[in-house]
């Protein structure tokens, strides 16, 4: 019987040609024998862009389009700077992808694959909501926008690439608590949809290494002391990194 991994991606029109570069990246790691059921939030594309998702990718990958509530995510605060309204997506994939999905996979629309994410799949959850690596460029989140039982500032991961358990982050109301954390955050965030993750998932995400998701601010840094990382795995991303975030907005 055909194994099967679950994807959602979010995006419009203007990253939907990065978004099929990424999935064709991840398809050409993947390993043989393993299906992927490619969940995609999209909204504004154009007829030409929607058929290109419907007709490209052979009977390994079942496409499905989520549905969005436009209610919640009008609601939003915007953004101080320019960035694509599609960043908010992952908030609601909660309520967007069927009941019967427990686990998926969530990745940014701006990446390049270069490991099979099957090792993604089956990272062991350890009791957290979400896994993910911490942000090579914010590090850490400010206890002023946590919630007062955080106990001070907290590591802050990068939402670009996350495995999250959905029935824990249905159970723990995460989308509410992000809808509800968005309007009292500070509306000149440059990354409301990644602050908000931070401040309702504030010690319930566990860390993946930096491999998983190698953000360029890695290439910046003179030393690996300038990051979140031990030396090691700081080396291990610069050097042989499985996924490559561009970090583009």
């Amino acid at each position: 019987m055909e194994q099967r991994i679950s994807v959602v991606m979010a995006a419009d029109e203007q990253y939907a040609a990065p978004l099929l570069v990424t999935v064709a990246s991840l398809l050409e790691t993947l390993r043989h024998g393993v299906g992927l059921d490619l969940y995609v939030m999209a909204r504004g594309f154009s007829p030409a862009t929607q058929s290109r998702f419907e007709g490209g990718w052979g009977s390994r990958v079942r496409l499905h389009w989520a549905p969005l509530d436009n209610r919640k995510l009008e609601a939003l605060p915007g953004y101080a700077y320019p960035s694509s309204p599609a960043a908010n997506f992952r908030l609601v994939a909660g309520s967007s992808l069927p009941v019967d999905i427990s686990k998926v996979i969530y990745l940014d629309a701006d990446l390049l694959i270069q490991r099979d994410i099957f090792e993604l799949w089956e990272q062991d959850m350890h009791g957290k909501i979400v896994l993910a690596v911490q942000d090579s460029y914010i590090q850490k989140f400010p206890a002023r926008y946590l919630p007062a039982q955080a106990g001070g500032e907290r590591p802050y991961f990068n939402s670009g690439v996350m495995v999250i358990d959905l029935e824990a982050w249905r159970a723990a109301g995460i989308e509410q608590c992000c809808l509800e954390a968005a309007m009292r955050l500070p509306r000149s965030t440059k990354w409301l949809d990644q602050d908000v993750l931070n401040a309702c998932l504030a010690g319930r995400w566990g860390r993946l290494r930096p491999v998983w998701n190698k953000q360029f601010f890695l290439d910046v840094f003179p030393d690996w002391r300038c990051s979140p990382y031990e030396e090691e795995e700081f080396q291990e991303a610069l050097r042989d990194p499985a996924i490559i975030h561009f970090c583009s907005r």
